[in-house]
């Protein structure tokens, strides 16, 4: 098992009796997010500002957190190249196609960055012309069951929206939730069923 926190990952191999960290990001990253798509293959995502001009954080390890690769292209800021404003989730469908999605929106594009050769290269994929996002979104739950269809949820103070697309990012949907109850997680079993949780025990159920 893995768990993230701070600035480090850290790992256990005999049920949680003992852990050791395997991974220490340099930069003072904070690491907000950790997925496996299974025991070897991983990403940490996060980001060591608390604006949009900040590089966030992109680690990956394919040998189970012995060693890991900084993904970031560049750490000079986002007109340099870099994806910045932090990552607050990551999902994997497999080694190759992942998506994270981030904190902060810049400008006109909504924090959501796509891969498909395992994070050697990452493009943003966020809603642009095909639907319009608020202001305060920022994103903290992602879910990728396949490659095509991906969830984001939003933890908007005011009305948490969840975004979804069906063809790998290429278009984008946006549902309200009727609640103000920022959305913290989601989980699918197949793209027809699928839940989310939010502040004050919130859960809600996906009805397509």
């Amino acid at each position: 098992g893995y768990a993230q926190g701070g600035g480090i990952v850290i790992k256990t191999v005999d049920g949680g009796s003992v852990w050791n960290v395997v991974l220490d990001s340099a930069h003072g990253n904070y690491l907000d997010a950790l997925h496996f798509v299974n025991g070897r293959e991983g990403w940490a995502v996060g980001g060591g500002g608390m604006d949009n001009f900040d590089p966030s954080a992109i680690y990956h390890t394919s040998d189970g957190g012995i060693s890991w690769e900084d993904q970031q292209p560049l750490k000079q800021g986002w007109e340099y190249g870099a994806i910045s404003g932090g990552l607050g989730a990551v999902s994997f469908y497999d080694a190759h196609v992942g998506w994270a999605t981030g904190i902060f929106p810049f400008g006109d594009i909504m924090m959501v960055v796509k891969t498909t050769d395992g994070g050697k290269h990452w493009a943003y994929t966020g809603p642009s012309n095909d639907v319009s996002y608020r202001a305060e979104d920022s994103f903290r739950a992602i879910e990728s069951f396949d490659s095509t269809f991906v969830l984001i949820g939003s933890c908007a103070s005011k009305y948490p929206n969840i975004y979804e697309s069906t063809d790998g990012g290429a278009t984008w949907s946006r549902g309200r939730i009727d609640d103000p109850r920022p959305v913290r997680s989601i989980s699918c079993s197949d793209p027809r069923h699928c839940w989310s949780c939010g502040d004050s025990g919130r859960i809600w159920k996906y009805v397509p």
